[in-house]
């Protein structure tokens, strides 16, 4: 996520903290009504697949640059 954040600014939520030993991740909160789960979207059938395909290879060619 920190990875990501960096060659895209503002595209996760802000890591707080994290223990690798334990596979533990604390993030920022993002609040439901404002942030609809991506995993809800896609079970809806309310993701358009090219669309959100471009934008993810956009954001691995800025991380690749």
């Amino acid at each position: 996520m920190q990875v990501a954040n960096e060659a895209q600014p503002g595209c996760t939520p802000h890591v707080l903290g994290q223990h690798p030993a334990l596979g533990v991740l604390v993030m920022s909160y993002l609040p439901p009504s404002e942030y609809r789960l991506w995993k809800q979207s896609l079970r809806d059938g309310q993701v358009e697949r090219l669309k959100a395909a471009l934008q993810i290879g956009n954001l691995l060619d800025h991380m690749s640059a």
